[in-house]
């Protein structure tokens, strides 16, 4: 069975996410205590740890003492009000109390709700607030862009182990999100 068949099948039937172990659990038939439906399936792509191929920083607010509309500082941001579809709009507020940076081409991630909210810093550096974490590369063989599409178009693995979204996330448990790894070429053209 292809990959191209296998995502069909996993569509029709509802299914959900998949662990280390390569399953895919079914969303439609979750509230069914002794129906259990999986799919093994192999994949040619090692499947990583968020937290073993990036950084990732927890945002931490300012006192509110120090924004300001004047430019004086950094831009801050503190959650997904000022996204845009891809990247940031243009900063609101500024700070001059700089608690925690995030620099240009990394993810930012609403870590309250809503959470999972992506978008990517185009700014050299600006501050973040506790509403947002920083998702930064740290392996060479890694395109931050590549895992910005995967966590786009895979909102479900932003999800508990009991298949509610959280109304939080934590550094902790977004380093443990999992994603296939191929070659840089392959996210290259993926991107």
């Amino acid at each position: 069975m292809d990959i191209d068949a296998i995502k069909s099948l996993i569509v029709k039937l509802g299914f959900s996410r998949e662990d280390e172990s390569n399953q895919i659990y079914c969303k439609k038939y979750s509230d069914h205590k002794n129906y259990t439906i999986s799919l093994n399936f192999e994949t040619q792509w090692t499947l990583q740890k968020l937290g073993k191929i990036t950084e990732i920083i927890s945002g931490q607010s300012p006192q509110s003492k120090f924004y300001n509309k004047n430019q004086q500082g950094l831009p801050f941001y503190q959650g997904k009000i000022e996204f845009g579809n891809m990247y940031l709009k243009e900063p609101k507020t500024w700070t001059t109390q700089i608690t925690k940076e995030s620099i240009k081409d990394d993810i930012l991630m609403s870590v309250r709700a809503p959470v999972g909210s992506l978008n990517i810093n185009r700014f050299d550096k600006i501050c973040i607030g506790r509403g947002l974490a920083a998702i930064r590369s740290k392996a060479e063989n890694v395109f931050i862009k590549y895992i910005y599409y995967f966590l786009l178009f895979n909102p479900e693995l932003i999800v508990g182990t009991e298949g509610l979204i959280f109304s939080s996330i934590s550094r902790d448990q977004i380093s443990k999100i999992s994603i296939p790894l191929p070659p840089k070429e392959v996210q290259e053209q993926i991107i």
